[in-house]
């Protein structure tokens, strides 16, 4: 029996117990009820309740619940490299190549990272030991950890092993991990550190 399954002849009264129509019938119903609607509900399940394992039509209405969207809104200011060659795209001379506002769609593991990450906001109290638990769940291969300077009132993601691409772009311009009013925000990524 799976998660949502339901034993129909369960419901046959010992009077009835002899009734070939009534058994054919109710035997005909947990046919259509194995076939269609237990099926149904583990996909339901796995596609779509279950962040872990939900598909992207999944995640598009995780996000809708969460208030995130697929895509991240990529900036290009003096000092934020958009666009360009290497690591990060970063290009000659400190200057970026790219529109002022550039629309980034998520792929699907990307999507359920942020989500993920948006989930544990709303479950934590922004300190210092929450935001090293998220970044632990979100990014476990990488080592991650936050530390908070008191004196220069920066607030530090490291990344000991480095993100690829697409994850730093996530940790700069999204809202995935949350920064106290006030506080400044860098990255570590490696040895390469962003503002």
């Amino acid at each position: 029996m799976t998660m949502f399954s339901a034993d129909f002849s369960d419901v046959i009264l010992w009077q009835y117990d002899k009734s070939t129509n009534l058994k054919n019938l109710i035997s005909k119903k947990q046919e259509f009820y194995n076939d269609n609607v237990d099926e149904f509900f583990s996909d339901w399940y796995n596609d779509v309740f279950n962040l872990d394992t939900a598909n992207y039509f999944g995640l598009i209405i995780w996000s809708l619940i969460l208030g995130c969207t697929e895509y991240i809104e990529l900036t290009s200011k003096i000092g934020q490299k958009a666009f360009g060659f290497g690591l990060y795209h970063k290009n000659f001379h400190e200057s970026n190549f790219a529109l002022s506002h550039y629309i980034y769609n998520l792929s699907t593991e990307a999507l359920r990272k942020v989500l993920k990450a948006q989930m544990y906001n709303f479950n934590s109290n922004g300190s210092l030991y929450d935001i090293n638990k998220v970044l632990n769940v979100i990014y476990p291969e990488h080592n991650p950890y936050a530390t908070y300077d008191k004196n220069t009132n920066v607030l530090t993601y490291h990344f000991p092993i480095p993100l690829d691409e697409e994850d730093m772009n996530i940790v700069m311009f999204s809202n995935m991990f949350p920064t106290p009013i006030g506080v400044k925000r860098s990255i570590k990524n490696g040895t390469i550190e962003e503002k």
